[in-house]
């Protein structure tokens, strides 16, 4: 599978600063930043003699097509133009088309919306970002390209209740960020103070997002906000003593399948989106003498893996997730006493789908987690 083209289009002409000369490279920043994730057929290489990504080639097919189309200029070489009126000036914004009163329940995105403003705010009072997939997934949504028009509802809803009430209310959308960069996606300038917020460099991105999240974080009103909306806020089911028996581990504490997992892991970064020649460093021990799975250092990052193999079960995964928080503070605490910047992740790796009672947990906790679905009956009989 390969990312449409009518999607490069999109973001080319969302996303470019207009009435501007940009070059190539820069384009490919540009959407690069834009796309949530990349199908995996965009990150194949063209042939065996050219090792440029597929999208690369798309995206100047997507900019040749606007060419013909008269939407674009193009110099002959690598820079492109586009004029301010290129996007069509009769088009309406994320912002306009999303302008719908709560109380419209015909329209799917706002009943996603409704879904979506409560799980916002809990992530608020959490203090933790969510991943566009995450908030996907949780709302029941397939695709996650398709929360534009969702999160413009929200931010109308809230860009309303501050002209209603006169009071100053963060811009939730914010909290909803991308996995590449972990800025939000195009469309977020229409909601914000920031109305060149996609012509400014990464760090700039990011200093501006941390602004908006700290605010986000701070905000102690979001109860109140959801009240004015006639939104009622998440109400947690989280058992903290799912009642499962623990897997047997047999002796020493640790199944088979569970050394299995830990091992191929060790072995495969590239499988959690690290480098290849990075080395899995197994039972890695910690000054508190915790032991975690998996521990991969690159430069002046250490990523900590715990793993779950295939017979855990949603008690065992449970309370693998709050290992990682547990993890990623004494990993950080052992770089400070090293003196080294704290910088730090903890992945929880799965060799299965992670249980639908634990999606919020996850997202509450902010915790990544890597699942790896193999031939269950295969490995079963393996064993």
């Amino acid at each position: 599978m390969i990312t449409r083209q009518d999607i490069f289009i999109k973001v080319i002409l969302e996303r470019l600063p207009k009435n501007t000369w940009i070059n190539l490279l820069e384009i490919y920043q540009i959407v690069e930043s834009s796309i949530d994730h990349f199908e995996p057929g965009d990150l194949e290489p063209l042939a065996d003699y050219n090792q440029q990504e597929r999208w690369k080639r798309n995206v100047r097919n997507a900019l040749q097509t606007l060419k013909a189309k008269g939407n674009i200029k193009w110099d002959g070489k690598a820079n492109y133009f586009l004029g301010v009126n290129s996007n069509s000036a009769e088009k309406k914004s994320t912002s306009e088309k999303s302008k719908t009163e709560l109380s419209n329940t015909d329209k799917l995105y706002v009943q996603r919306a409704k879904l979506a403003f409560p799980i916002l705010v809990r992530q608020a009072r959490a203090g933790k970002p969510i991943f566009y997939s995450d908030l996907a997934q949780e709302i029941g949504m397939s695709n996650a390209r398709n929360l534009n028009y969702v999160l413009g509802a929200v931010g109308n809803w809230i860009k309303e209740l501050q002209k209603k009430t006169n009071k100053k209310i963060p811009l939730l959308n914010f909290i909803v960020i991308n996995k590449s960069e972990e800025i939000p996606g195009s469309g977020i300038e229409e909601f914000s103070e920031y109305s060149n917020f996609q012509s400014l460099n990464k760090g700039q991105k990011r200093k501006a997002v941390d602004k908006v999240l700290t605010d986000i974080y701070l905000y102690k009103d979001w109860y109140w906000v959801l009240t004015e909306l006639n939104l009622k806020p998440l109400e947690t089911d989280f058992d903290q003593k799912i009642k499962e028996p623990r897997p047997n581990y047999g002796a020493g504490g640790e199944s088979q399948q569970h050394k299995d997992f830990k091992n191929y892991i060790a072995d495969n970064p590239k499988l959690l989106g690290l480098s290849s020649k990075l080395i899995g460093i197994t039972e890695y021990e910690l000054p508190s003498m915790d032991l975690i799975d998996v521990v991969f250092k690159n430069k002046d990052e250490i990523i900590g893996i715990e793993v779950k193999s295939y017979i855990s079960n949603s008690a065992d995964i449970q309370r693998g997730l709050f290992q990682c928080v547990k993890y990623k503070a004494l990993l950080e605490s052992e770089q400070i006493v090293n003196d080294h910047i704290p910088n730090s992740r903890v992945i929880l790796a799965l060799e299965k789908e992670l249980p639908n009672n634990l999606i919020a947990v996850k997202n509450q906790l902010g915790i990544e987690v890597y699942e790896y679905k193999r031939n269950i009956k295969k490995l079963q009989n393996n064993h």
